[in-house]
């Protein structure tokens, strides 16, 4: 089952590519690629993970797949009807570079580190009223995030150290973009930029997690990928040295990612490397295969509504809300172990689906994740002057999530969430405050006005 389904999830990757004009930036390349991988990896440890699928999840992953591509091949004929309609046509972008002054730069930079500094004492705080006793970084970065997924105390850091934090996280995303569009526009990369988004990956890691940093960099590519293919409709964004270089930076995270969990304080000692990669590249599908031979509906019992779908809203507003049965709680994803191997505890974005609403929830979801992505991709296609780079940039986002659902329910705890609002919030005072704004104009035309202001006056006296 697991060779039919990688060979499926594949062909769709393929015809998806060949579908939206050789775009590898399409949500359905991007979906299903994950999955590829996913299944991919399934084949080599079909024995050490007993990994024989039963029809259900097979189908479920299939079907899910399948039905993404289909929804984003029916709005892709929906708009580019409605486009053409009005004479449009998707067209060559020229891309401009994006100038930011020097000293707006150096102002982020030491906003960022204070921000940085704010919320590690935060953590800090935080880890250490629990009791712990080490003041080691390391340590204290790994309980924080223990304490984060194992523990239903409802433990926080305080609401501006975390507003704060993703305003770095915005950050980014942003200087993701700014190094992809000004790169293709020179073949140059600004330091300042570059170290601006170095730092936002650091301080990602402060969570506990890997995920942050490993999802800027996934925006990074997305970004340079959706760029380059706007500024060349219709033909491949990636050459060979594109291609050799990318490959390079994949196999750098994978060697590193086992040592990554380490510098984070993750106790991996007498791990096989390989088994741990696997793990989290490919043991979701067994995961999931797991859950789906049990009693669904009653996992979901004496749970708020969507409690893991909506995992991000329902902590957000459950209590305000007074939603049946809330109360602080985390993601309901038990750790599973085959034989000596372990398995982790991540179930695919399906999984969350069905435990909140059955298979007729996983068709309804499925849709309505690949319409919006859909959607927000050809509001960028049309972007033939590339002005909506607050959409572009959300696309990172979305196409992030839609890359790691394999994983995990990335879209409905990322996109469907008050952060996600606040990001984009975010990305327009970065717009405004870097590009938009022309301070030395701006004071100009104020002076120019106080003193016309005065001649005024005096005139009037």
């Amino acid at each position: 089952m697991i060779v039919i389904l990688f060979f499926i999830v594949t062909v769709i990757a393929i015809g998806s590519y060949f579908i939206f004009r050789k775009r590898i930036s399409n949500p359905t390349f991007l979906f299903a690629s994950g999955f590829a991988l996913q299944s991919l990896i399934g084949i080599f440890y079909i024995k050490k993970w007993q990994l024989n699928l039963h029809l259900n999840t097979f189908l479920v992953i299939a079907l899910g797949v399948t039905e993404f591509f289909l929804t984003c091949v029916l709005i892709n004929f929906i708009v580019k009807k409605a486009q053409n309609k009005k004479g449009n046509e998707i067209k060559n972008a020229k891309l401009t570079l994006i100038d930011i002054k020097l000293w707006k730069k150096l102002v982020l930079i030491a906003i960022i580190a204070v921000i940085g500094i704010i919320y590690l004492k935060s953590i800090y705080k935080v880890v250490l009223d629990t009791g712990f006793e080490s003041h080691k970084f390391k340590d204290v970065i790994a309980r924080y995030d223990a304490l984060l997924k194992f523990t239903e105390t409802g433990i926080k850091i305080p609401f501006i150290a975390s507003n704060l934090f993703l305003f770095t996280t915005a950050c980014g995303y942003f200087f993701a973009y700014v190094i992809a569009n000004n790169f293709l526009v020179n073949k140059k990369l600004d330091i300042t930029n570059v170290i601006i988004f170095l730092i936002c990956i650091i301080l990602s890691t402060f969570s506990g997690s890997r995920t942050n940093s490993i999802m800027l960099l996934v925006a990074l590519f997305i970004d340079y990928v959706v760029l380059k293919e706007k500024a060349n409709v219709g033909k491949s964004p990636l050459g060979k040295k594109e291609l050799s270089i990318i490959g390079i930076v994949m196999v750098v995270l994978v060697v590193t990612f086992f040592s990554f969990g380490k510098a984070l304080g993750r106790n991996l000692d007498g791990l096989n490397k390989a088994d741990y990669v696997a793990e989290y590249l490919g043991a979701e599908v067994k995961n999931l295969d797991i859950f789906l031979q049990t009693d669904i509906a009653e996992h979901r019992a004496d749970k708020p509504w969507g409690s893991q779908t909506f995992f991000s809203l329902v902590l957000t507003f459950g209590e305000k809300l007074h939603l049946k049965n809330y109360k602080p709680y985390n993601l309901d994803l038990p750790q599973n172990r085959v034989n000596q191997y372990d398995l982790g505890n991540v179930y695919t974005t399906f999984y969350q689906y069905i435990y909140d609403f059955g298979y007729i929830g996983e068709v309804v979801l499925v849709f309505i994740m690949a319409a919006i992505s859909e959607l927000v991709y050809e509001g960028i296609k049309y972007d033939s002057k590339n002005k909506k780079i607050i959409l572009a940039i959300a696309y990172s986002n979305i196409a992030n999530c839609l890359v790691f659902s394999f994983f995990s329910n990335k879209f409905y705890e990322n996109i469907i969430a008050m952060n996600f609002l606040k990001n984009i919030i975010f990305w327009w005072v970065l717009y405004l405050f870097l590009v938009k704004i022309d301070f030395k104009r701006l004071f100009d035309n104020i002076k120019k006005t106080l003193k016309k202001d005065k001649k005024e006056v005096k005139e009037s006296e």
